[in-house]
């Protein structure tokens, strides 16, 4: 008979361990180049998924992930290591971690690209102001399913 790992983490614990990706504490940096160590087909292609990560490019940035859920809760933690930032979602909806929302949340935290001209383009970051995010604050339900609320 199978088990199931289930990890039920605080927002300290991602805390921790998004540092430890770039300070290696835990497992050391062995540890980490072993997640990051990308698997190849028998056909040469390289896959997305590593030791227990996904990565990925978007937008020219790489982006090192993984989603889980169980039990009708939802996670997933995204991270943009050349930028050192990172975020977490935790839900009990699965469509919150669809991935147009999750690459929707990642341009917020994509540097805006700020031609000069004669001079070469510097990343400019994006500081979104607190009061752009109320609109989605608050309990919400699915039309005709008042049993289902985030």
């Amino acid at each position: 008979m199978a088990e199931t790992v289930r990890l039920i983490p605080r927002s300290r614990t991602f805390f921790c361990g998004d540092q430890n990706f770039y300070d290696p504490k835990v497992g050391g940096p062995q540890l980490l180049e072993r997640f990051h160590q990308q698997g190849v087909l028998t056909n040469g292609d390289t896959m997305a998924y590593g030791g227990g990560l996904f990565i990925e490019e978007y937008k020219g940035h790489r982006v090192v992930q993984h989603t889980g859920a169980w039990g009708g809760f939802v996670s997933s933690f995204y991270r943009l290591p050349d930028l050192k930032k990172s975020f977490v979602s935790l839900s009990n909806y699965r469509a919150t971690g669809s991935m147009a929302r999750i690459y929707a949340i990642m341009d917020g935290l994509l540097p805006e690209s700020v031609p000069t001209q004669g001079k070469s383009t510097e990343a400019k970051p994006y500081k979104p102001k607190r009061k752009s995010f109320l609109k989605y604050t608050g309990l919400f339900e699915v039309n005709g399913e008042p049993h289902k609320r985030f």
